[in-house]
């Protein structure tokens, strides 16, 4: 008897577990967002200087600011 009841209480919770939502997505209006990168040269090492010019990954270059 035992054993059935745990069988259906398992069943249960995977029943419970699988309803949950999925996370939301959060939207804020923001004017600064703080992104820390690692920036590396063609060998991997880690690079000495770097500017405005050599933010070629970003979608919109001018956007990044602030260095």
């Amino acid at each position: 008897m035992i054993r059935v009841a745990s069988i259906v209480l398992l069943l249960v919770i995977a029943v419970l577990c699988s309803a949950q939502e999925p996370p939301s997505t959060i939207k804020v209006d923001v004017k600064l967002v703080n992104a820390f990168v690692t920036v590396t040269d063609e060998r991997g090492a880690p690079a000495q200087t770097i500017g405005r010019g050599h933010a070629a990954g970003v979608k919109e270059p001018a956007s990044a600011g602030l260095f």
